[in-house]
């Protein structure tokens, strides 16, 4: 089962901590790829804590482990970082920033041996398995 939320991205108190760490480590790693969603939908998904899931916008897609969190239903959260980075699109629209908040997104359950970060270059979304 797939379905269409609203992304949005920003930094967090761990990402903070890990960068100091390196970008290269696997604190920062851990810091940055995961998803927050309503625990209403995880359940409208049919999955639970740990799970993964396959984002994927106009820009690329990311294969990422789900948290729940205390988000409205519809929106979901993603730290800044590669993940992030590969679901926005380079396109600024002149203001010399992607946009990084607001992204339509879609999200499907990905099987459980899909325990690592996949993140691979554009694609459609109707191409999202």
């Amino acid at each position: 089962m797939s379905d269409r939320f609203t992304l949005i991205t920003g930094r967090t108190k761990e990402q903070g901590r890990a960068r100091h760490v390196g970008k290269e480590s696997h604190a920062y790693r851990d810091a940055t790829t995961w998803i927050e969603m309503s625990t209403q939908d995880m359940a409208r998904l049919g999955v639970v804590e740990g799970d993964q899931v396959r984002l994927q916008t106009e820009a690329g897609q990311a294969d990422l482990p789900v948290r729940a969190g205390a988000l409205p239903a519809g929106v979901v959260f993603v730290p800044s970082g590669p993940a992030a980075n590969q679901l926005a699109s380079a396109d600024t629209e002149g203001t010399g920033m992607p946009l990084l908040k607001g992204l339509p997104v879609v999200i499907a359950r990905r099987p459980s041996e899909s325990r690592s970060l996949l993140i691979e270059p554009k694609q459609s979304p109707q191409e999202l398995p």
